[in-house]
């Protein structure tokens, strides 16, 4: 095999297959397990690779004359293996297919000049949640022409898009139903991602999580741009 993600396909086929074995796994499997790592060696020059590896003094005979190793320390050798292939090889290679895509996609300039380097980096991606949550508040404020207040969060959501159509400032619907909804959604969407990443560092999210959010944000922008104002509540 001469492509990295293919042996990582097997690596996986390895792992999965293995949770159907007996306690000690046959040499057999041993010595294709290990030739999987010779040549994720070969192919990425990292002799790193090598502590990955079932060596001898892991291999004994137990009961039946059955030679082989202990399921369990295999275990103990793939999970921290796959874990470095995704962070050094595969995880960037699917990334960067990924951001690049987003960046593309979005239409929002702040969101691209806020979030995107944030996926870019190897964890903490509640960041991107806390600055698209911010962008997305401040095209509220400017939509609803309340830049020179200071509310913030879930006040600002309130004032600017009321469920009352004779109370908000942003109309999205004439239908009082859906304009109640509207205002649930970003009421929501504030209330849960921008408060808990604005005031703390608990939100546990992946960069597959970031991606969707901004993009998802990137549509609620778009939909603030089409909205209309309501001219007997706008200051």
């Amino acid at each position: 095999m001469n492509n990295i993600s293919e042996l990582y396909e097997v690596l996986l086929g390895i792992e999965e297959s293995i949770e159907y074995q007996d306690d000690v796994i046959d040499v057999l499997f041993i010595q294709q397990y290990n030739r999987i790592i010779d040549d994720i060696i070969v192919l990425t020059n990292d002799q790193f690779f090598e502590r990955y590896k079932i060596q001898n003094n892991m291999i004994a005979t137990y009961s039946y004359c059955f030679t082989g190793c202990l399921k369990k320390e295999i275990i103990m050798l793939i999970k921290p293996l796959k874990r470095y292939l995704e962070k050094k090889y595969i995880s960037k290679k699917i990334s960067d297919n990924q951001i690049n895509g987003l960046y593309n996609s979005l239409t929002d300039t702040n969101l691209k000049e806020r979030c995107v380097d944030l996926i870019s980096a190897d964890n903490h991606y509640d960041r991107v949640f806390n600055q698209a949550t911010q962008v997305l508040e401040n095209c509220i404020k400017e939509k609803a022409n309340l830049t020179n207040t200071k509310m913030i969060g879930m006040n600002l959501v309130s004032k600017a898009i009321h469920s009352k159509l004779e109370q908000t400032i942003l109309v999205f619907s004439k239908d009082e139903a859906e304009q109640e909804a509207w205002a649930a959604l970003f009421k929501g969407i504030i209330g849960v991602y921008r408060n808990s990443t604005h005031h703390g560092l608990k939100f546990e999210c992946t960069r597959e999580d970031a991606i969707k959010f901004c993009s998802y944000v990137d549509l609620l922008i778009k939909e603030l741009d089409k909205c209309s104002i309501n001219e007997s509540q706008k200051k």
